[in-house]
């Protein structure tokens, strides 16, 4: 067996779930997505958790282009399409033309999508809470920054996984 194939047997050996960040995010992010569900419908709202993102992020930037939305919230064109169709039957959100292209759209929330958001954010906010249970502060800050660094380091390195120029697009929004 050469020293190569040795290593890999090796690795093979010692490789588990458990020991990769990607894994633990994951599995993180299952739980996080579940407790979600489980309270929107506990209370009433039909509402999953990218809508909740998307939702937060018109809040935060009301009347923010269909493309920057998707580019802002790493979806595709069909994604974000598919959950501004849904959110917009909900009377959540309204699209209209951008007066300056009207190729393009503008997004915003409707007087009944901040209703919704007011009263779901203390929900959330409290779910936030629990999460950070046990944490210092100073431990919640540094895991904020581990995880940009992973996000920094994979669009770093594995640029062609996304489409031509979208990592460059991500790399200097989320990383600057």
């Amino acid at each position: 067996m050469s020293q190569e194939q040795a290593a890999r047997e090796q690795l093979l050996r010692d490789f588990t779930l458990e020991q990769g960040v990607p894994y633990k995010v994951y599995r993180t992010w299952r739980l996080i997505r579940q407790v979600f569900f489980s309270l929107a419908q506990q209370k009433g709202y039909d509402l999953n958790p990218e809508q909740f993102f998307l939702l937060i992020r018109l809040h935060e930037k009301d009347g923010i282009s269909q493309v920057e939305l998707g580019d802002n919230l790493f979806k595709d064109k069909a994604n974000i399409k598919r959950i501004l169709d849904a959110l917009e039957k909900k009377s959540y959100i309204e699209r209209t033309s951008d007066p300056d292209d009207k190729r393009k759209h503008k997004i915003f929330l409707t007087p009944f999508g901040r209703e919704v958001l007011g009263q779901i954010i203390p929900i959330v906010a409290n779910v936030r809470e629990n999460l950070y249970a046990g944490m210092e502060e100073t431990e919640v800050s540094q895991l904020f920054h581990l995880l940009e660094k992973i996000d920094k380091n994979i669009l770093l390195h594995y640029a062609d996984a996304f489409p031509s120029g979208e990592a460059d697009k991500k790399t200097s929004r989320n990383h600057a």
